[in-house]
């Protein structure tokens, strides 16, 4: 359910207000009547927050690394560690924010030629209880953990990070556009972590060569360490943070000290080979392994500051798999990505108000080549590729974007290209995103679109602006335009065209000193959209509130209303009139279907600490003209340090929907099993069982991994499918697809 209170993290003053609040009836009148005036009184109302300075301004902490031999890295203090400098005086986010937390916590860096050294010593007056959960990479659910992040060319921007839990997991990845998190980059490092009497100790050893920097420099690095112990539910940092706006680059100490850093020229080789056999439905098993099943990833690294990959017969198999998911839209669900080559450098595309570049449109690529780097004020990434799609059509791919950073703004150009036989689809964009104060924001995007086909007008704006006031107040306002062939699907994701589109969102957010209560929050949320000439419109209203306690325990819930509509198109072989279809966006013609609509929901989440959780959410409503009902419930059970099981079901009925099963009711119902078992750092188990009723498909998928040496990797994957009827006897379950992968990876680096 994490995406419910992110997206809507909501404010109760009790369970009575809740209930009675979600009881009245939605006034949709009020609402056609008073929507314009309402959105530009809150407009009005906010304009002091727009030039609000940094409020959260505190004094910025220093720290000088000092060089130093090659320290062993065993999870022991060594005497080199104790005579460097340390940094120390750790402040809370959570609970208390701004309170000292709970036992200190020193940290020691220290540098060699090759690489740059941190040790945690953490303090703890009880290590026996202290959570280190063996789990896969990038896994730190209810563990205690330490982080250092490091803003390597000091633009306030952009910075890596590095973690170890107490179980010595290690975590890395990547911020972008200040506070977006990434744990979707990896690096080669060492770590190790040991037990003392006082508590425990982390080490860790990342090479120059592992991350792009920007050498040495008086002005130094961007840095920031912070430490969480999960039984007491801590965040606390070295640089103290604000827990309304989180970790952000602009608000790191700085690190100096650094000198004669060598900048190494390296190549890095990463051959992989993979084993497939198959058996359809209809068939037998068969092999699949022939001389395209081998390939190779080559990373020419020229500069500390820019790389260069290039791929023959590239890895892209997807190891993981996608949640099933009930989709009543009309349109395609974005899906997140989780292919190796597609994930560096990618949030470069981030925060562009528009998805122009969707790396899933690219399905099968026989080779590829990426640059991604800075030079000064510039960053810069582009990627080609020969893709392959389903219906055996070659098209050749080329993104690209680069950003001219001033200070913590920056003006952005984003290029998108894709030829096949006979057509082409071009995307071309300009934005801009002023920064300033604490995390005030001004994004503005103008993107135009030359493809195959265009009659109308194929071009798009949107601006979004993004303020935080006080310790309590934030919220933003945004507006786009879309003309009627705005179409950037062939490797972007959007939705239709031929619309005007505003909104606004403003949060209320209290943290209540001591009591059982941690923090309330409090959203208001207004849209409107409609078609340029006026002949179709939408418009919604909603406010949403969430509680959490200092035990771990959240709930919510909200309602909305408003006036809307669904599109209802000619099919592919029915004979239609024009009149019948009067409206036109980038899917083609279309009809409206105009109604008013509302929905009322509430969440629960119980403590994720607990070896048993459990999160619920339970809706209502309207679909369309008919009506809904949704129940969710997902249960965590962590019977061992290293062994979790997770069941997840969720169940919408729809009735009097004419569009869903002619009207008559319907039940959609999706089932979700996994199970996790690492029996060490470097293997893993997983199996994932899933059933989807309206398909009538259960599926199956087995993944063991092992991480043989450091960046190598071997994984053997079975996936199968069956259709059943929802009877469970061996009549009626009949064999879909069956697939077996084996997939090798070997990581080798070497200096030029």
């Amino acid at each position: 359910m994490e995406y419910f209170y992110q997206e809507y993290s909501f404010f109760v003053y009790g369970a009575d207000t809740l209930w009675h609040t979600c009881r009245l009836p939605p006034n949709v009148e009020f609402w056609k009547m008073h929507h314009g005036k309402i959105f530009v009184l809150i407009a009005l109302l906010s304009i002091p927050f727009f030039i609000s300075p940094n409020l959260f301004a505190t004094e910025e902490r220093h720290i000088v690394a000092v060089y130093s031999p090659e320290p062993v890295i065993d999870g022991l203090l060594e005497s080199l560690w104790l005579d460097a400098p340390v940094a120390d005086g750790f402040v809370q986010i959570r609970p208390e924010e701004g309170e000292a937390a709970i036992f200190d916590t020193r940290v020691y860096i220290v540098y060699t030629d090759e690489a740059i050294c941190v040790a945690f010593h953490c303090l703890d007056t009880a290590p026996d209880s202290v959570s280190g959960r063996i789990q896969r990479r990038d896994t730190e659910d209810e563990s205690d953990v330490v982080y250092f992040q490091i803003d390597t060319f000091n633009d306030e921007q952009n910075a890596f990070f590095f973690g170890v839990t107490a179980g010595g997991v290690q975590l890395d990845g990547t911020f972008s556009h200040e506070d977006n998190v990434s744990y979707s980059w990896d690096s080669v490092w060492e770590s190790a972590v040991g037990f003392r009497e006082d508590g425990w100790v982390v080490e860790m050893k990342v090479p120059f060569r592992s991350f792009r920097h920007g050498e040495a420099s008086e002005r130094g690095w961007g840095i920031n360490f912070d430490r969480v112990i999960h039984r007491y539910n801590e965040w606390s940092t070295w640089q103290p943070m604000s827990r309304q706006r989180g970790m952000r680059v602009n608000e790191f100490g700085q690190l100096t000290g650094l000198r004669n850093i060598e900048n190494e020229i390296h190549f890095e080789i990463l051959p992989h080979t993979i084993g497939r056999w198959d058996q359809p439905a209809d068939g037998e098993w068969g092999s699949r392994n022939e001389w395209e099943n081998f390939g190779i990833d080559l990373k020419l690294v020229p500069s500390s500051s820019w790389t260069l990959d290039l791929t023959y017969q590239p890895d892209f198999a997807q190891v993981d798999v996608d949640d099933p998911f009930i989709n009543l839209s009309d349109y395609p669900v974005y899906l997140d990505e989780k292919r190796p080559f597609f994930l560096e450098g990618m949030t470069i595309y981030d925060n562009m108000l528009y998805d122009i570049f969707y790396s899933r449109k690219i399905t099968n690529p026989d080779y590829g080549s990426r640059v991604n780097g800075s030079w000064g004020a510039v960053n810069a990434n582009a990627l080609v590729a020969r893709n392959i799609t389903d219906e055996d059509v070659v098209q050749n791919v080329g993104v690209g974007r680069l950003i001219w950073n001033l200070g913590r703004s920056h003006i952005g150009f984003t290029g998108t290209g894709l030829q096949e036989d006979g057509f082409h689809a071009n995307t071309g964009a300009i934005d801009a995103n002023v920064q300033w104060g604490g995390a005030n924001s001004l994004i503005m995007t103008l993107v135009g679109v030359d493809r195959t086909g265009s009659e109308h007008q194929p071009i798009g704006a949107a601006a979004n602006l993004f303020f935080v006031h006080g310790d309590h107040i934030m919220g933003e306002f945004g507006g786009r335009y879309k003309g009627e062939d705005f179409d950037i699907n062939d490797l972007g994701f959007d939705g239709y065209s031929n619309v005007m589109q505003n909104w606004s969102w403003m949060q209320y957010a209290h943290f209540p000193e001591g009591g059982p209560t941690e923090s309330m929050r409090l959203n208001l949320n207004f849209y409107h959209e409609a078609m340029p000439d006026g002949r179709l419109y939408e418009k919604s209203c909603d406010w949403n509130g969430s509680v959490q306690f200092r035990n771990n325990y959240w709930f919510g819930g909200g309602m909305n209303w408003g006036h809307g509509h669904y599109r209802e198109r000619p099919d592919d072989d029915e004979v239609w009139e024009p009149e019948d279809y009067p409206l036109h966006d980038n899917f083609g013609e279309f009809s409206a279907q105009e109604m008013d609509w509302y929905g009322q929901w509430a969440w629960l989440e119980t403590d994720s600490r607990k070896p048993l959780s459990i999160d619920l959410y339970l809706s209502k409503g309207t679909h369309r003209e008919g009506q809904r009902r949704e129940f969710e419930i997902e249960f965590e059970f962590r019977p061992l340090s290293n062994l979790e099981f997770e069941y997840e079901f969720e169940w919408q009925r729809i009735w009097d929907a004419h569009e869903v099963n002619d009207g008559d009711e319907t039940d959609f119902v999706i089932s979700n099993f996994k199970t996790r078992w690492s029996p060490s750092l470097n293997t893993s188990f997983r199996a994932t069982l899933q059933f989807d009723r309206e398909e009538e498909l259960f599926s199956s998928n087995f993944l063991f991994a092992w991480n043989w040496q450091p960046g190598s990797w071997l994984y053997l994957v079975y996936d199968e499918g069956r259709i059943t009827n929802f009877r469970f006897d061996r009549r009626h379950w009949q064999p879909d697809d069956r697939t077996i992968r084996m997939k090798w990876t070997w990581f080798f680096t070497a200096g030029v």
